[in-house]
């Protein structure tokens, strides 16, 4: 078995760690909900993710022009733009 100490994967460590302790209450909190409920989170937090991605990156928002954020359902995450590895390079620093 190897052991490492005080290399930068212990500081990812204990940041992701932390990170990760910090919200599980949260994820715990959600167990009990029912598919409905669970729909409208992850409705509203879709809108919020990709409010957030159009206002603060022009790439996102030439790429996802014509998506109102706040009419967004999740049924029509299969009709969002595909972004290919080629295309997010292209446009790595816009944003």
């Amino acid at each position: 078995m190897t052991t490492t100490t005080g290399t930068g994967l212990d500081a990812v460590r204990a940041r992701y760690g932390g990170a990760f302790g910090a919200r599980l209450p949260d994820h715990i909190q959600r167990l009990p909900w029912d598919a409905g409920r669970l729909a409208a989170h992850q409705r509203e937090r879709l809108r919020a993710l990709l409010a957030c991605a159009i206002q603060r990156s022009p790439f996102h928002a030439r790429r996802l022009a014509g998506i109102e954020p706040g009419c967004f359902e999740l049924t029509d995450l299969a009709g969002l733009p595909v972004m290919s590895k080629e295309q997010m390079m292209a446009g790595f620093d816009e944003g």
